[in-house]
């Protein structure tokens, strides 16, 4: 039997990135040789490798130190998952970056050279000259970010047309990438999908307490401020809830400031940060997951996904690729962006029926197994490597 070629793969994208780290990870136990550069190295998840200004090795991590610019913050945005949201402060200095990418691209020589996200990685990519060049975009990227001004717009468009292939998250997504695609580009859908061996299904008792969780970065985006007036209204109503509010974020004093506000204090606990080893647990104790993001740039929803993998049911917003992890009427149920009142029926409605909370997550979990598998996911993005080699 013939063993199957390694590949040697360059991925550039944030370290700091969880989903960045999953993939290196990944590839890596597939066997691949896996160099990544990065602009932002995370001492506390540090998965190998040296500084550029080190001696060559096989699994290094670049980091390119920042240079000052009289131009301003008006270069691309990075942003992370859920788990530690988003973080700003680009340069146009990135330019600067250009020249030592290209040449440790040249030096690296890999099969594959990969970049992860288009307003930043993947505009400093459409610079290199690489015959095998994937873009993946991740979800605000080219949603959110290209609608600030013409010349973020430009920067998407020339990140989407530097690419030999384009990976998204959704197929929401991919049609947004579709729209920036002239002439049109080979786009594969490759979700960030769901390590079953690291979330496991919950046996949930029913009790007159029904605890309804989410884990976001804590801004305006994700809908906190309406999760909470719905909570509102359920506890005028009479209803036993408890609210669980995990993460951090910008806006946090503004929410404990309208949990206060509103009387709430005492059954709305903010958790903080959860750590990707606490997951399992933090979901195992609650009986409801509420995702009410208010934009179209939730592109995946992957935090849906973690809940419907230990059998949660899931009230969602119908935005942005949503509707494709989250299956109205089976997995969980979906409401309009904004609108308080319907989160607070589709709640109430969970909360009365303690049979229905668990056929949803039953169902969550099954849909889950059989369509986002992380494995499955890593082995679609090494056919695709291996396609694009041919």
């Amino acid at each position: 039997m013939n063993k199957v070629k390694s590949l040697h793969i360059c991925l550039f994208g944030d370290e700091r990135s969880i989903h960045t780290r999953r993939w290196v990870e990944a590839l890596r136990e597939a066997g691949h040789r896996v160099d990544l550069i990065t602009l932002n190295k995370d001492p506390e998840n540090d998965i190998g490798g040296i500084t550029l200004e080190g001696t060559s090795n096989y699994n290094r991590i670049i980091k390119f130190k920042p240079v000052k610019s009289i131009l301003g913050t008006i270069a691309p945005q990075i942003y992370h998952s859920h788990q530690i949201g988003y973080q700003e402060g680009s340069k146009l200095d990135y330019f600067a970056k250009i020249g030592p990418l290209k040449k440790l691209v040249k030096k690296l020589n890999p099969d594959i050279f990969h970049s992860h996200q288009a307003s930043s990685y993947g505009f400093l990519a459409s610079f290199v000259m690489h015959p095998r060049k994937i873009l993946s975009v991740w979800g605000d990227d080219v949603i959110e970010f290209p609608k600030r001004n013409f010349v973020y717009r430009a920067f998407i468009k020339r990140s989407i047309s530097g690419a030999y292939h384009i990976t998204a998250t959704s197929h929401f997504l991919k049609d947004i990438v579709i729209s920036y695609s002239r002439p049109a580009k080979d786009i594969t859908v490759v979700p960030f999908g769901i390590d079953l061996n690291r979330l496991s299904p919950v046996t949930r008792t029913s009790n007159q307490m029904v605890r309804i969780g989410i884990v976001k970065w804590l801004t305006y985006k994700y809908g906190i401020d309406i999760l909470i007036k719905a909570f509102d209204k359920i506890v005028k109503a009479g209803y036993k809830a408890e609210l669980i509010i995990a993460g951090r974020g910008a806006s946090e004093d503004d929410f404990k400031r309208l949990v206060a506000e509103s009387g709430l204090h005492d059954k709305v606990v903010f958790h903080g940060y959860v750590k990707p080893s606490e997951l399992q647990s933090f979901l195992a104790a609650i009986d409801i997951f509420a995702m009410p993001s208010i934009t179209d740039g939730e592109s995946f929803g992957v935090a849906a996904l973690e809940a419907s993998a230990t059998c949660l049911p899931v009230i969602a917003t119908r935005v942005g690729g949503v509707p494709e992890v989250v299956k109205d009427g089976e997995t969980g149920i979906l409401v309009e962006r904004s609108n308080i009142s319907q989160l607070a029926e589709a709640l109430i409605k969970l909360i009365e029926n303690p049979e229905l909370r668990l056929r949803m997550g039953l169902a969550g979990r099954a849909y889950v197994e059989q369509n986002y598998r992380w494995q499955d996911n890593v082995a679609s993005m090494e056919k695709l490597y291996r396609d694009i080699l041919r």
